[in-house]
């Protein structure tokens, strides 16, 4: 039998990707609707999702209001104090995410870089290896590599690409830090990325950047070794991308 009410048809749309879609539908509930609440909390994973935070924010903090053990809405409200530096805001709804859903793997996974941006690495292994443990097919345990390894596998990844491609990685410079800073977060850098295009010479020959790698968020979750070489490749896809556009961006300027 289809579902009829406009939060049944809300969670089928979120449940087939169609998150705007979702997003419609929830805004349709009544007032006084029984499901109000579930629909305003649907509505704040949507927005969160979209990447939207000050909406997801706004209506997680709705919810919370009337149910305040909503561990999602804590989690919500957690990465949108991170995306202002605030960690202190951020660690406590985490904790508080935690304390009601303990298997909350991706909280305790974020807890983990939360504990590292703070400068502490002992904690941060902590709460990955309890991320971990809830859930093993999405996170490997604490796992390190010196300087050294992530330099190599930095140069497996840039032999990775030929020609054109090849010539500019050679002119483009790399650097190594543990963890983004605060000045980085509130340029929009995400407290648990791995990399960082932070200059780009778009008009250079040929044209080049500067990618900053951070070690830590490099191996957290990482089962093992290729898993990091994967993700060392990816932000150099990632970062290409950008030179790309901007050169495009350059040529047209020109034109």
């Amino acid at each position: 039998m289809p579902s009829t009410s406009p939060y049944q048809q809300a969670q089928d749309a979120y449940d087939s990707g169609s998150l705007r879609r979702a997003l419609q539908l929830c805004a349709k509930v009544a007032p006084d609707d029984p499901e109000r609440i579930d629909a305003q909390a649907l509505a704040a994973e949507c927005h969160a999702e979209l990447g939207e935070w000050a909406e997801a924010e706004a209506t997680a903090k709705q919810v919370l209001a009337e149910d305040p053990e909503w561990p999602t809405g804590h989690f919500i409200l957690a990465v949108a104090a991170m995306r202002r530096a605030a960690v202190d805001e951020a660690e406590k709804h985490l904790d508080r995410a935690l304390l009601f859903e303990p298997e909350f793997a991706e909280a305790a996974f974020l807890r983990s870089a939360v504990a590292d941006y703070c400068k502490s690495p002992e904690d941060a292994d902590r709460w990955l290896a309890r991320a971990h443990r809830a859930d093993p097919e999405e996170y490997g345990g604490p796992l390190h590599l010196s300087a050294n390894d992530v330099d190599d596998l930095l140069l497996e990844a840039v032999a990775e690409w030929e020609g054109q491609t090849e010539d500019t990685l050679e002119e483009c410079r790399f650097r190594l830090r543990d963890m983004p800073d605060e000045a980085d977060v509130r340029a929009g850098v995400g407290l648990e990325s791995v990399a960082n295009v932070d200059e780009l010479d778009a008009e250079g020959d040929p044209p080049s950047f500067r990618l900053t790698l951070y070690q830590r968020n490099l191996e957290r979750g990482a089962k093992n070794r290729e898993e990091i070489l994967g993700r060392i490749y990816e932000a150099l896809e990632e970062a290409l991308g950008v030179l790309a556009e901007a050169v495009e961006a350059a040529d047209s300027d020109e034109d």
